[in-house]
């Protein structure tokens, strides 16, 4: 990743992204739990406070291994793919049971069934680092909505839009001086307009102005995310 300076304002974000306290450390957007090693060389941080960066840490790994799980269809540390997850699962015997409670196997093949609340809460978190990062805005309010699908459920169209900001067409123009606005007017590298790819194949994002501040994110191109705040 290319590694792009925020030019906004900067008495916008003076504390933790999250809550608004004092940021006495950073943050991973997005955690690394989510990526493979070797990490990228140009990590993506923002201001944080030690509760908000610490508090996640499980939910974290928890949702890796939710996404791992479903796309494997395994919750054995020895039939999943990524290390990491397999390591998690190997070491904490209750993490492997909790995937195996949430999984459910029948004729029609094997279903996963996560809390849908912690899925969007951990989301929404790192939602809220990418829009601090990308559009220098800081959102402590909830966020208007929080939509969490596996791409593979998205009719053509809809699978389109969300691959697109504007469907299709020129979206609204971020702050000027934020790091959207700048890979708006440089371009993106790649294959894929409009995303930023944090690991091909295991994490990408993209931050923009529809009818609302959005940030969608996709993790091992399987799970689609969309998190909209309000004007």
């Amino acid at each position: 990743m290319k590694r792009i300076e925020c030019y906004g304002d900067s008495r916008i974000l003076t504390g933790c992204y999250h809550c608004g306290g004092k940021a006495n450390t950073v943050d991973h957007a997005p955690p690394k739990v989510l990526l493979d090693k070797p990490y990228p060389d140009e990590m993506i941080v923002v201001p944080s406070c030690y509760v908000c960066n610490n508090s996640a840490s499980l939910d974290e790994s928890w949702l890796a291994c939710v996404v791992e799980c479903a796309l494997t269809g395994e919750v054995d540390a020895a039939r999943v793919s990524r290390p990491v997850v397999a390591k998690m699962l190997a070491r904490s015997p209750a993490l492997a049971s909790s995937m195996a409670a949430i999984r459910s196997i029948t004729e029609n093949g094997t279903m996963f069934h996560p809390d849908m609340d912690r899925v969007r809460r951990i989301i929404t978190k790192i939602a809220r680092a990418h829009a601090a990062y990308e559009l220098h805005e800081h959102f402590e309010h909830e966020p208007l909505a929080v939509d969490v699908f596996p791409l593979s459920l998205l009719s053509d169209q809809a699978l389109l839009n969300f691959e697109n900001f504007g469907d299709g067409k020129l979206a609204m123009w971020p702050d000027v001086g934020s790091r959207a606005m700048q890979r708006l007017l440089e371009g993106y590298p790649g294959d894929r307009p409009g995303w930023v790819v944090v690991q091909k194949g295991r994490y990408r994002y993209m931050a923009g102005v529809e009818d609302g501040s959005v940030v969608r994110m996709v993790l091992s191109e399987y799970l689609g995310c969309e998190v909209t705040w309000d004007f």
